[in-house]
């Protein structure tokens, strides 16, 4: 459980990144 909380944190990190380089785009 606590893998996947870690997963899941980093995926929405990344996505954040990915989201604000297409917006500052």
């Amino acid at each position: 459980m606590k893998l996947t909380q870690k997963r899941m944190s980093e995926n929405q990190t990344v996505k954040g990144r990915t989201f604000q380089r297409i917006l500052r785009r």
